[in-house]
């Protein structure tokens, strides 16, 4: 949780412009890590692999982890991990192997990470409207990672695993009392999107880092949804007061 809470009141005002050609007021927004922030979905992807090695699994499974995983890489790692070593790769006790593949998975991101810099626009954005980051990654990882980066200041929260999404997002609009009309939600991945399309906020998808194979059909006819193809896309779409 961000201590500089005394200068949010200073933020500014802003609007967005949809796919739709509307203007919408927007009073807060919220980000996802991975291909939104930082563009590290396919070294993350790579990481997975990594891991699953390490521990001795053959590769035409490792495989199946990947496809898994990319079906859906906002799922935190320990529910993907579980449902592989469950039904897809099914050992005698997957909780423990679970843990095990945490655990190397976990020193991969942080080598990940720290290779990495974040992007600049959401950097900017949040520090022109209140801005927090929700992500299916563990959050005291996530924390740390912001810390390394020196931008956790920049955000009221950064939020991850083991509390869903949804739940965080849920916490959000009753803790600041926002309007769900005056919220956008920036992400890449198909739980961003039904995250944003269940609580009712604008949901902004990027294009750019996405590792979301289907998102065209899966988005297809959906409403209160923009696309773009990259961060330069989403800032001229915001105008601020």
């Amino acid at each position: 949780q961000s201590t500089w809470g005394f200068f949010l009141e200073e933020k500014m005002s802003s609007t967005f412009l949809t796919d739709e050609g509307k203007e919408i007021e927007i009073e807060l927004c919220i980000l996802d890590c991975d291909g939104v922030i930082f563009d590290s979905n396919k070294l993350k992807t790579d990481a997975y692999q990594v891991a699953l090695r390490s521990l001795n699994i053959p590769e035409p499974d490792i495989q199946k982890f990947v496809e898994l995983h990319t079906s859906d890489a906002s799922v935190a790692r320990e529910v993907k991990f579980m449902k592989f070593f469950s039904s897809i790769y099914p050992v005698s006790d997957p909780t423990d192997m679970t843990s095990k593949a945490t655990q190397a998975y976990e020193k991969g991101c942080d080598d990940v990470y720290a290779s990495l810099k974040p992007k600049g626009e959401p950097l900017i954005l949040a520090q022109k409207i209140q801005t927090h980051v929700i992500s299916g990654g563990a959050q005291d990882q996530l924390r740390r990672v912001f810390d390394l980066h020196k931008i956790s200041p920049l955000f009221v929260s950064i939020l991850g695993s083991p509390v869903t999404k949804p739940k965080h997002l849920a916490e959000i609009i009753k803790d600041t009392g926002k309007s769900v009309d005056k919220i956008v939600f920036v992400g890449d991945g198909f739980t961003d999107f039904k995250t944003a399309q269940a609580a009712g906020v604008h949901f902004c998808f990027i294009k750019e880092m996405t590792d979301w194979p289907d998102y065209e059909e899966r988005m297809k006819d959906a409403k209160n949804v923009t696309k773009c193809e990259n961060w330069v896309d989403i800032m001229k779409r915001f105008k601020f007061n």
